[in-house]
């Protein structure tokens, strides 16, 4: 099944979680309270897999019945996705459903198993069936591990670390996730990677939003194990490790002891706002200095106050207006400007996102550089979302929603924010016959049995055959060593090898 947008959306907790993508299932916080109870997810990840009882027999006859219970999967997920009325007989589908992927398991036919799971993820959450579909990623991560498919290892973790997280269960999501991470980055599944660096950023920033500042007098051992694990998360994503590597300055258990050679770092403020940072030590305008050991890695966050908006930071090489990130090798002062809006105008604030950008007609606002600006009361704003490379536009939350186009008139404040996935990609699956292995120079494959690549459209890919190839099949053909495919569109291949040793 190709990789496209999430089709779907389910808010639970503190998130929504935007389904039916074939990269994994994206994370967003959501503002506001939240919006259904994660206890019932808790409780489904915290279970013992059961296992497996009889299915019902002859639920399946042949390869085409699965192909349509798949179908059949996509199709009821689409159907559910538009938020209409769920017709009487969806338990029972779904059940069914369900059987068929436990039968499926049971006669290892793995390769259809992996796309029922795939299929059958997007609509067990947008139903809250929580304990079916927990059961079901750890049924297909078992069968994965067993055949050594990476890709639906990965996936299958990816899914389980993003309800880790969307349960509030941080350490199981930073588990998993990271786990996902290694995976794909070793098989270079770069959309599935860039699904998963989303959703450990969703992590990292909740992590960095736990750490505690020098009024709630924290107990030092949780402190160092927060502050740890957002260096651990920014380092695997690539991201500025840094600011939590360094002890709580005022604890005086640096590294390097009480004579530790430290720097000043200075915060001014100009106009009606705050700015603290990561690690504790500023919180101005009431503590607007402090003493940091040199090397130290600092995260400044700046909060308007009022009708303000934010204006941007100036020195120790900060700019723009999204979070300040510095390395302190000497004394430092850094300024945050605020801005009082002008009477006669209201405030559009744009949340920032590291996988695209938001600019607005009339121009003002370019986030993530400039994310906030006053406008002429009753002015109308249209925002225009431009994806990174590598991703698509999804859709927009706040004052716009879904996935159209995003027009406000200011007449008061609003904040928006866009939502950028993986692009699209294409399936390259190979089933290998006989005593013989198929890889690729792309994408991972490196099979016996059954494997797949997941590609951007019209990306090449050489499928090389080691052993004594009879024939391609499929999208291939002949029983040359090599095959060169350029494919637009999910592309099944066979390859079938004598059974001579």
């Amino acid at each position: 099944m190709a990789a496209v947008a999430p089709i779907g959306s389910v808010s639970i907790g503190r998130y929504q979680l935007d389904l039916g993508g074939a990269a994994g299932t994206l994370i967003v916080p959501l503002r506001g309270p939240p919006e259904r109870d994660p206890a019932k997810l808790a409780s489904a990840l915290g279970e013992e897999p059961r296992t497996s009882g009889e299915a019902a027999e002859g639920i399946l006859d042949d390869a085409a019945e699965a192909t349509t219970r798949v179908e059949q999967a996509v199709a009821l997920l689409k159907d559910l996705a538009t938020g209409g009325p769920v017709a009487s007989d969806v338990p029972k589908r779904v059940d069914l459903l369900l059987e068929t992927l436990e039968r499926l398991d049971k006669k290892k036919r793995w390769e259809e198993a992996r796309r029922l799971a795939r299929a059958l993820n997007g609509v067990l959450a947008l139903l809250y069936r929580w304990g079916d579909l927990i059961r079901s990623l750890k049924l297909i991560r078992a069968a994965a591990e067993q055949i050594k498919d990476l890709d639906t290892l990965a996936w299958s973790e990816h899914e389980l670390g993003t309800l880790h997280l969307a349960a509030g269960d941080r350490a199981g999501a930073n588990r998993r996730l990271e786990e996902a991470h290694r995976i794909r980055r070793e098989i270079g599944d770069k959309a599935g990677l860039a699904a998963t660096e989303h959703n450990l950023q969703v992590l990292c920033h909740e992590l960095r939003a736990e750490l505690p500042d020098d009024a709630g007098q924290p107990g030092r051992v949780r402190r160092l194990l927060l502050v740890a694990a957002v260096a651990i998360l920014l380092l695997a994503i690539g991201g500025v490790a840094g600011a939590a590597l360094d002890p709580d300055p005022d604890d005086g258990g640096g590294s390097g002891g009480p004579d530790e050679e430290e720097a000043q770092l200075a915060v001014r403020t100009e106009g009606a706002g705050s700015v603290m940072s990561t690690p504790a030590g500023i919180q101005c305008p009431d503590r607007c200095e402090g003493s940091f050991p040199r090397g130290t890695g600092i995260v400044l966050a700046a909060r308007p106050a009022g009708d303000a908006t934010f204006g941007g930071w100036s020195g120790g090489g900060c700019e723009g207006t999204v979070g300040c990130e510095l390395r302190l090798g000497a004394d430092t002062t850094v300024t945050a400007s605020f801005t009082k809006a002008e009477p006669g105008t209201a405030i559009l604030r744009v949340r920032p996102t590291s996988n695209g950008t938001v600019t607005s007609d009339p121009p003002g606002i370019a986030c993530p550089q400039t994310c906030e600006r006053a406008f002429p009361s009753g002015e109308q704003v249209a925002l225009i979302a431009t994806p990174a490379e590598g991703f698509v536009f999804g859709h927009w939350n706040g004052d716009c929603t879904g996935p159209g186009g995003c027009s406000v008139t200011m007449t008061t404040e609003h904040t928006v924010a866009a939502s950028f996935v993986p692009a699209p990609t294409v399936d390259v699956t190979v089933t290998v016959t006989g005593n013989g292995a198929v890889t690729s120079d792309v994408g991972g494959i490196n099979c016996g049995g059954a494997c797949t690549a997941s590609l951007n459209p019209g990306q090449q890919i050489v499928l090389t055959a080691a052993g004594d190839l009879l024939e391609w099949g499929g999208a291939c053909a002949g029983a040359e060593p090599t095959c060169t495919l350029t494919p637009e569109a999910d592309t099944p291949v066979t390859a079938e090898f004598s059974d001579v040793r």
